[in-house]
């Protein structure tokens, strides 16, 4: 039984956010070594067979993840086709299939919005930006 608790952090999103704690996760040429070997799966390419409507998706949500390499590609593709299948009809959409949408997002880190690199803002708020 798996203890419940805050998932651990990927390592490049610890190098990325540079929070790491050397005596914890050992030095920055460690998580460099572990991110290289983990370079051993592959980019994450779509696989073939996906529905229109799930390549829509696939470019919308999972290209931008640069964090996902070639062993996330299963999980990638069943959160496309969920989607692609949420989108022809929402109401119909059970919510069972709703959830396990919602936990493959959240295991390819797409919940998270620490995970996403920080880009300039596109327009200036009038009522919260300086």
């Amino acid at each position: 039984m798996a203890t419940p608790g805050t998932k651990p952090t990927p390592t490049l999103i610890r190098l990325i956010n540079g929070n790491h704690n050397t005596t914890r996760h050992g030095t920055v040429e460690d998580l460099q070594a572990r991110i290289a070997a983990a370079d051993d799966f592959g980019p994450l390419v779509p696989p073939a067979g996906l529905s229109e409507r799930a390549v829509l998706c696939w470019e919308e949500m999972i290209r931008p993840a640069r964090w996902l390499d070639g062993s996330k590609m299963i999980a990638a593709a069943a959160l496309c086709e969920l989607y692609a299948e949420w989108q022809k009809g929402p109401h119909g959409f059970p919510g069972s299939k709703h959830a396990q949408m919602r936990a493959y997002m959240a295991e390819l880190g797409l919940t998270d919005e620490r995970k996403r690199i920080k880009t300039e803002k596109k327009q200036k708020n009038e009522f919260f930006d300086d």
